[in-house]
């Protein structure tokens, strides 16, 4: 879980300054190189998670979320 803290940080981050760029008036390239550089850390993050990421042992047949204690509803 260590590993996958510096990108998901460092990505939200990112996306963060970059959504004040237009209002702030920054030029367009810049912003633009900014959209650029967000699709490659988004990536960069994504990978960082499939990869190194753990899973949960809870299945979805047991749980209806893996964030919350909240067991599925079987009528069964």
């Amino acid at each position: 879980m260590k590993y996958i803290k510096f990108p998901v940080l460092f990505t939200t981050i990112f996306l963060m300054v970059y959504a004040f760029l237009p209002p702030l008036g920054v030029p367009f390239p810049v912003v633009f190189i900014f959209f650029i550089l967000m699709h490659v850390f988004y990536f960069w993050m994504v990978y960082m998670i499939l990869k190194r990421g753990q899973p949960s042992g809870r299945t979805f047949r047991d749980h209806w979320y893996d964030d919350v204690n909240i067991p599925r509803y079987n009528p069964d």
